[in-house]
């Protein structure tokens, strides 16, 4: 809500889970993405799209993926003084076959 120009470090990272296994499991390599925010208070600030994440575990067909996303205000990119709002986060992602389940 704030007038600034600084960047905000989000992270995302993963992991898939089976049926009838624990989910107090680690997640993935973490994938980072700074976003520069605006000098008019409330505008919108889309970030780029991270690098291509791979999640923990073994994904297999049927199984319940997990996603973690953060900001990383300890990483030294991350100079943005100010409370950041996580409005939305895109997923793209790749399959094998048509008929992925």
């Amino acid at each position: 809500a704030a007038t600034v120009a600084n960047d905000c470090v989000w992270g995302i990272q993963g992991v898939t889970v089976a049926d009838a296994a624990s989910i107090d499991v680690a997640y993935g390599t973490a994938q980072i993405v700074t976003s520069t925010y605006y000098t008019t208070a409330e505008f919108l600030a889309v970030s780029a799209a991270t690098s291509a994440m791979t999640f923990a575990g073994t994904p297999a067909a049927g199984e319940l993926a997990f996603l973690q996303v953060y900001r990383d205000a300890n990483n030294g990119d991350d100079d943005l003084a100010t409370a950041a709002r996580l409005i939305g986060v895109k997923i793209i992602y790749t399959t094998d076959t048509i008929t992925d389940a």
